[in-house]
């Protein structure tokens, strides 16, 4: 059978988490699983009753048209749409650009919580560990691949969250 694939356009690095992450829980019965930087065109398959699974079939319908939309050029992951009860995927197999745009902000929220638990934990049990070897590691353990841009992006990411809780209220003057 054919798989039918939806395509987004999302920043590389987190094309490349959300990949590993698919991976990574598919494989978590297996003796081995690979740790390789994912790459665009290979089908990614979401995991069954996560947020991005349900976001897939809350938006789910049938083809508007008869000749299905062209990949677009600026797509940087495939993920095939699974079947879902009473949405078959032979039949079901569109999903509009609002759910597509919705499915990409699932991702990225998920991205976010998940950078900012795993380094804001590591600095709570080494608070002298450096933060930019702990992005660094993060990258390398979920398979991000490490470049200026990335790595940049991430620490920025990481920061920018932290912030928020360290700012202390602003007492205003009667």
């Amino acid at each position: 059978m054919n798989e039918f694939l939806i395509y987004l356009s999302l920043p590389p690095y987190l094309a490349q988490w959300y990949a590993n992450e698919c991976t990574q829980i598919h494989n978590r019965d297996k003796a081995t699983c690979p740790r390789e930087i994912y790459r665009f065109p290979t089908p990614v398959v979401p995991v069954r009753g996560s947020q991005e699974s349900d976001v897939i079939n809350m938006h789910l319908a049938k083809q508007p048209d008869a000749v299905p939309a062209k990949v677009p050029e600026d797509a940087t992951i495939a993920i095939v749409i699974p079947s879902f009860t009473g949405k078959p995927v032979e039949y079901y197999n569109y999903v509009p650009q609002s759910g597509l745009d919705h499915l990409a902000e699932t991702i990225r929220y998920r991205f976010k919580s998940e950078l900012f638990e795993d380094i804001h934990e590591a600095r709570r049990k080494t608070p002298q560990a450096r933060i930019d070897l702990l992005v660094t590691a993060w990258m390398e353990d979920h398979c991000i691949e490490y470049d200026d841009t990335n790595f940049n992006t991430l620490l920025k990411i990481y920061q920018r969250r932290r912030d928020v809780y360290r700012k202390t209220p602003k007492v205003k003057k009667k």
